[in-house]
């Protein structure tokens, strides 16, 4: 891979900012909360420097950021070029977590909006303006890669310093496994991962995914759960670069079943639990292709058993007494929920459950 360096004005990357393409494996371009972006806008200001942008450019002679989105993000919001943000057009502030400023150049302009500022003919607004605008942006250009796999390397080594979670280095791997976490058709945009309540920003909803379908292959090879830290799925998705005809079984069948409990569930409002989720299907799964159950019988099951347990959390800190089962479940998902012993477990206890629940209706 070569590179070579650039110098852009804030001005010149205005311009070029719609001709940026931003890859698959780049973060939500609105990560960043209102405090980050000021953050930025400060340094700006203040003509301190900031993190270099780094570009490919690729065969077709497009632009494409390999690192800097939210940088960009934030600045065409600022300005107010942003319409996809709903954050555009926020205001300046000064910020200073260090030390308490006696005195700011541009507290006059705290608060005002960028094209408050530019519209007013006082003379700080006018060196303000330009000032930004001229302001000089290290850039990194990279062409003549052999592998597009280098840049999602690239983006995973930019980012070693900086806060990056779980699912957004997911996000930048490549492969099978990859794949039917993270594209538009694959397992996170299908039945009841739709509906549960975990946050979509972040990848939070794909790196549950990850979790579940991680379970189910090394289920498929051990006939035992394992532990699903980051550093286990990046391992899985190493491992699963190319799916054979028994890792599409699985992702197929782990489709139906997460129809089907978008279909026979009727409560939900619980489950907003990544750990409940993932033992929810796992438990499906396991019932449905393992002991034979049918599916509307899973879902009364599972009617109860969320009731239930939505009932013993909500009443956890009154002096009742507590059923053990559900007690011992709670803790498996509030301490190291991702451990091979705390997913075994919970799901030892769902089929317990399932065993009491089955025995008392037959009655």
């Amino acid at each position: 891979m070569n590179k070579h360096l650039e110098v852009w004005t804030i001005s010149e990357l205005i311009i070029k900012a719609r001709s940026i393409v931003y890859p698959d494996f780049q973060r939500e371009p609105t990560i960043w909360d209102r405090r980050s972006k000021q953050r930025l806008v400060d340094s700006i200001a203040r003509q301190y420097d900031i993190s270099s942008l780094y570009f490919y450019k690729n065969d077709d002679i497009e632009i494409e950021c390999i690192d800097g989105r939210q940088r960009i993000n934030a600045i065409m919001s600022f300005v107010g070029r942003n319409t996809a943000d709903t954050d555009n057009k926020f205001p300046f502030a000064i910020m200073n977590e260090m030390f308490k400023e006696e005195a700011n150049r541009y507290a006059i302009l705290n608060g005002m909006t960028y094209s408050e500022i530019e519209n007013d003919d006082a003379e700080l607004s006018k060196r303000f303006v330009d000032a930004f605008n001229n302001y000089s942006i290290n850039v990194v250009m990279l062409s003549d890669s052999t592998r597009g796999e280098e840049f999602n390397l690239q983006f995973a080594r930019l980012n070693l310093g900086v806060i990056i979670n779980s699912g957004e280095k997911l996000h930048a791997m490549v492969g099978d496994m990859r794949d039917a976490c993270f594209d538009e058709d694959g397992l996170t945009n299908h039945g009841l991962i739709n509906a549960v309540n975990i946050p979509t920003r972040r990848y939070a909803k794909e790196q549950v995914v990850a979790q579940i379908l991680c379970q189910l292959l090394w289920y498929q090879e051990t006939g035992n759960y394992t532990r699903t830290r980051y550093k286990d799925l990046a391992e899985a998705f190493l491992n699963n670069i190319k799916f054979g005809a028994q890792q599409r079984d699985v992702v197929n069948k782990l489709k139906f079943i997460l129809k089907e409990l978008d279909r026979i569930l009727n409560t939900t409002s619980i489950v907003k639990n990544r750990a409940i989720t993932i033992s929810i299907v796992l438990f499906a799964y396991s019932m449905y292709y393992q002991n034979t159950v049918n599916t509307n019988e899973i879902g009364q099951f599972l009617d109860y058993f969320i009731a239930e347990l939505e009932k013993y959390i909500r009443n956890i800190s009154k002096d009742t007494d507590r059923d053990s089962l559900f007690e011992e479940y709670h803790k498996n998902i509030t301490q190291a929920s991702v451990e091979k012993s705390a997913v075994t477990r919970r799901d030892e206890i769902m089929k317990e459950k399932y065993l009491e629940w089955a025995q008392h209706r037959e009655k």
